[in-house]
Protein backbone atom coordinates (compact mmCIF):
# COMPACT_ATOMS: atom_id res chain seq x y z
CA UNK A 1 0.00 0.00 0.00
CA UNK A 2 1.24 3.39 -0.83
CA UNK A 3 0.83 5.85 1.51
CA UNK A 4 0.43 9.40 1.29
CA UNK A 5 0.99 12.63 3.79
CA UNK A 6 -0.55 16.29 3.12
CA UNK A 7 -0.72 19.27 5.22
CA UNK A 8 -2.54 22.29 4.91
CA UNK A 9 -0.69 25.57 4.08
CA UNK A 10 -1.23 29.37 4.03
CA UNK A 11 1.03 30.78 2.64
CA UNK A 12 -0.76 34.37 2.49
CA UNK A 13 0.26 34.04 6.43
CA UNK A 14 3.94 33.93 6.38
CA UNK A 15 6.63 35.80 4.54
CA UNK A 16 7.07 34.92 1.19
CA UNK A 17 11.25 34.70 2.67
CA UNK A 18 10.41 30.91 4.62
CA UNK A 19 7.86 29.61 2.00
CA UNK A 20 11.04 27.49 0.50
CA UNK A 21 12.40 26.75 4.64
CA UNK A 22 8.74 25.82 5.02
CA UNK A 23 8.62 23.84 1.87
CA UNK A 24 11.81 21.87 2.53
CA UNK A 25 10.74 20.95 5.94
CA UNK A 26 7.64 19.65 4.90
CA UNK A 27 9.34 17.31 2.28
CA UNK A 28 12.16 16.28 5.03
CA UNK A 29 8.89 15.05 7.32
CA UNK A 30 7.66 12.82 4.71
CA UNK A 31 4.81 15.38 3.21
CA UNK A 32 3.70 15.28 -0.21
CA UNK A 33 0.29 17.32 -0.90
CA UNK A 34 0.13 20.61 0.17
CA UNK A 35 -3.59 22.17 0.13
CA UNK A 36 -3.59 25.95 -0.10
CA UNK A 37 -5.81 28.33 -0.90
CA UNK A 38 -9.18 28.35 1.06
CA UNK A 39 -8.88 31.43 3.05
CA UNK A 40 -7.21 33.48 0.55
CA UNK A 41 -9.54 35.60 -0.67
CA UNK A 42 -8.65 38.76 1.17
CA UNK A 43 -5.24 38.22 -0.39
CA UNK A 44 -6.45 37.41 -4.06
CA UNK A 45 -9.30 40.56 -3.99
CA UNK A 46 -7.16 43.12 -1.75
CA UNK A 47 -9.39 45.71 -3.77
CA UNK A 48 -13.04 45.05 -5.15
CA UNK A 49 -12.75 43.63 -8.96
CA UNK A 50 -8.51 43.50 -9.29
CA UNK A 51 -7.37 40.16 -8.43
CA UNK A 52 -3.66 39.64 -7.82
CA UNK A 53 -2.52 36.58 -8.58
CA UNK A 54 1.25 36.69 -9.04
CA UNK A 55 1.83 35.62 -5.28
CA UNK A 56 0.19 32.72 -5.39
CA UNK A 57 1.59 31.73 -8.08
CA UNK A 58 5.31 32.37 -6.90
CA UNK A 59 3.47 30.05 -3.65
CA UNK A 60 2.64 27.21 -5.76
CA UNK A 61 6.23 27.39 -7.88
CA UNK A 62 8.17 26.94 -4.65
CA UNK A 63 6.36 24.24 -2.89
CA UNK A 64 6.32 22.35 -6.65
CA UNK A 65 10.35 23.10 -7.11
CA UNK A 66 10.76 21.72 -3.49
CA UNK A 67 8.49 18.31 -4.98
CA UNK A 68 5.61 18.56 -3.68
CA UNK A 69 1.71 17.96 -4.97
CA UNK A 70 -0.51 21.15 -4.66
CA UNK A 71 -3.74 21.17 -4.27
CA UNK A 72 -6.11 24.64 -4.83
CA UNK A 73 -8.57 25.06 -2.79
CA UNK A 74 -11.54 27.68 -4.00
CA UNK A 75 -11.55 30.24 -1.87
CA UNK A 76 -15.09 32.16 -0.81
CA UNK A 77 -15.17 35.80 0.24
CA UNK A 78 -13.70 36.65 3.47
Amino acid sequence: MISTLGVCYYPEHWDEAMWASDAERMVETGITWVRIGEFAWSRLEKVEGTFTFEWLDRAIAVLADAGLKVVMCTPTTT
